[in-house]
Formats: structure tokens, C-alpha cells, sequence
């Protein structure tokens, strides 16, 4: 690019400002068109850091990889950081060419369901609570088919942020958005998407429901549950101290949320410079935590009176009729549980990856 080898400072001056020095997301894995014989593929590239409160990037805790490329995932952000995030939109042969690009924000309402797992361990009958001590993985299920039953899907991913932005001549823009203290804490994910908007075909109620149901609810919501009753009850399934929101699971709930995002933005064709988008549009996926030691504990700070009540009634019963020690090998096992659920979660994001 400079021509033998001659060092240029300000060359490189404008590629770092113009975000060419690196990029986290080229592209995106597996692409299909649906264009017949475009004159030519658009391309694109984008990046995402998170500075601390003092200003330094904070490293990314984990790539991790899914069906469309990686996801640059940050497990625990503190109060008072921020995101900077840059795009770069491409004609044919790399070319950088002005056109629309839209970012999206998200959070995931972990404390809304845990509001409805409350009320649904509210109402078992005295039969179901008893299993909660002998046949935990059967009242597990029972729990979460129904709180799936009750939830309102349309209140469970929340849009925090979202902008349409054009980048400049060189194809360029990068944004800022600062982290305001009053965020809820939890997970969140950021989509940078390149592709035109079109009328979908499916209405959002089911895209919803597909989402849910087909991808990622029941495994949620059980993780969820199962963390509810180990704060309370011990004995029944985990020991206290559950951790929720692992990098990974931050991770999966942005890849298995961006599957519905891809229908909700819509069909994609040729952009204004007659180049074609792949199917679904480029979607450059990020994810991050944000005080997940808060998060964790607000899922307790969810259950009613009458929740918790129920559930350290079982747990004394249980050690009244077993023993202390029965109990914490009873939560030393139920341990093992949640690494199942958290390696079923990652199994069911990347069921494509291998074929399978």
C-alpha cells in the first residue's frame, strides 16, 4: 500500500482514523445470495471497543465463535464505561463506498423472568413442591413450561439503543455510546448490521415465537429457574452462589438472539450501487456483560415472600429428614446440573457448525 516499503506517517495517520489499522469483524462465514448474477458483492468490516471509567480498552474476555464468524464477548463491564464503535461499508474489489448501516443494543430482562418464575413457584401444588426435593429435574421442567407459558416474549429482549447512520465517502463511521449508570445490569447485545430493510414475511408475534421456542427460551428460562431455587433452596438443585451470566452465556444469548434479528430486519437484495448483500443482510455480532454481580443478584431480589418462604421451607425439611451434610451433597451435585445447562446453551448455538 505505500510502495516499496517507505514508511508514511501520514498515510497511516488516516488509516487509523478512518479505522483501517484493524478491524475485529471482516465479513461474516457461510454466506448465500439470493441475488441472480450481481455485477458485483458489497463487503463489510467493523469494530467495537469498551473503555473503562480511567479510559484504557478493556480486553475482550472471550471470542467466541459462532455459525456467522465470532462474537468479541466481555464478560463484566463496570459502571462508567463506555463503547466506541466503528463500520466500514464496501463496493465491488473493496472499494469504500458511502451507504446506510444500523446498530442495535440490546438487554435481556433477566429479572422480568424471574418476576413470572416467582409467580409460577407460587402456585405449585403441594405434590410439585415435595418433588423439588425428590425429582428436581421433573419439577425443573414443569417450572419452566410454564413460566414459558406466561411470558410475555416481547418484554424479555429490550432495545436499549438503536441508530441508522450513513457512513462517509470513504465508507466510513464510527459513534460513541456511553454506559449511563442507570442502565439495568446483565446481558447485553450489539448488532452492527449492513443491509436494506424490506417487508418481512413472517409477522413479529411469530418471529417471537420461533425465536423462543426454536432457539433459545426453554434453555433460558431453565437456567434461570434453576439458579431462583438455588439461591433459596440449596438442596433442591444448586449451591448458593450460581453464576448466571458466564462469558459464554453472555455470548449465546447474543448469537441466538441475532438469529431472530436477521428475520426482523428484513429481506435483502442490491444495495444503491447495484452490490449485493448476502442473505440477511452483513451482522456483526457483540456481546458483553455489565455488573453481573448486581445482575446475579437481582434474579434473588425477583422471588415473592411467598416464593421464598416455599422454598426454604424444602430446604429445611430437607435437612431436618437428611442431614446438613446430605445437603451439600446435594448441592455440590446439583453443581453439575448447571454445567449442563451451560454446555447444552452452547451445543444448541452451534448445532450448525459442525453440520449437525
Amino acid at each position: 500500500m505505500f510502495g516499496h516499503n517507505q514508511f508514511n506517517w501520514t498515510q497511516i495517520q488516516h488509516l487509523m482514523a478512518e479505522g483501517d489499522y484493524g478491524w475485529r469483524q471482516t465479513g461474516n462465514k457461510g454466506l448465500t445470495y439470493a441475488a441472480k448474477d450481481p455485477d458485483c458483492l458489497n463487503q463489510f468490516k467493523s469494530n467495537m471497543e469498551i473503555l473503562g471509567p480511567d479510559g484504557v480498552p478493556i480486553k475482550v474476555t472471550e471470542n467466541v465463535s459462532s455459525d456467522d464468524g465470532v462474537v468479541p464477548t466481555w464478560q463484566n463491564i463496570p459502571k462508567g464505561s463506555k463503547i466506541k464503535w466503528s463500520a466500514k461499508t464496501l463496493a465491488d474489489d473493496e472499494e469504500p463506498a458511502s451507504d446506510r448501516i444500523q446498530v442495535e443494543l440490546t438487554w435481556m430482562d433477566s429479572k422480568y423472568i424471574a418476576k413470572v418464575v416467582s409467580d409460577v413457584i407460587e402456585n405449585l401444588t403441594e405434590a410439585e413442591r415435595e418433588m423439588l426435593l425428590t425429582e428436581t429435574a421433573e419439577i425443573t421442567k414443569i417450572i419452566t413450561d410454564r413460566t414459558m407459558d406466561k411470558l410475555d416474549f416481547g418484554l424479555v429482549m429490550k432495545t436499549i439503543y438503536s441508530t441508522v447512520r450513513d457512513t462517509n465517502d470513504n465508507g466510513y463511521y464510527e459513534g460513541e455510546i456511553p454506559i449511563a449508570p442507570q442502565w439495568p445490569t446483565g446481558s447485553y447485545s450489539m448488532m452492527i448490521h449492513y443491509g436494506y430493510h424490506a417487508q418481512s414475511e413472517s409477522a413479529d408475534s411469530t418471529k417471537a415465537f420461533e425465536f423462543w421456542v426454536m432457539e433459545m427460551g426453554t434453555l433460558i428460562v431453565e437456567l434461570i429457574v434453576v439458579a431462583l431455587i438455588s439461591i433459596f433452596c440449596p438442596p433442591c438443585g444448586l449451591a448458593v452462589g450460581v453464576a448466571v451470566f458466564t462469558v459464554f452465556i453472555i455470548a449465546d444469548i447474543a448469537i441466538m438472539y441475532s438469529q431472530y434479528m436477521k428475520t426482523a430486519f428484513g429481506m435483502t437484495g442490491l444495495n444503491k450501487y447495484d452490490c449485493a448483500f448476502p442473505d440477511g443482510g452483513w451482522n456483526h455480532l457483540y456481546a458483553f456483560g455489565y455488573d453481573i454481580e448486581e445482575a446475579e443478584e437481582e434474579i434473588g431480589d425477583q422471588a415473592s415472600p411467598t416464593t421464598v418462604s416455599i422454598l426454604q421451607q424444602q430446604s429445611e425439611l430437607y435437612i431436618e429428614q437428611n442431614g446438613i451434610l446430605a445437603a451439600t451433597l446435594v448441592g455440590t451435585m446439583g453443581i453439575g446440573v448447571l454445567l449442563i445447562l451451560v454446555t447444552r446453551i452452547k451445543q444448541k448455538a452451534r448445532r450448525k457448525k459442525d453440520g449437525s
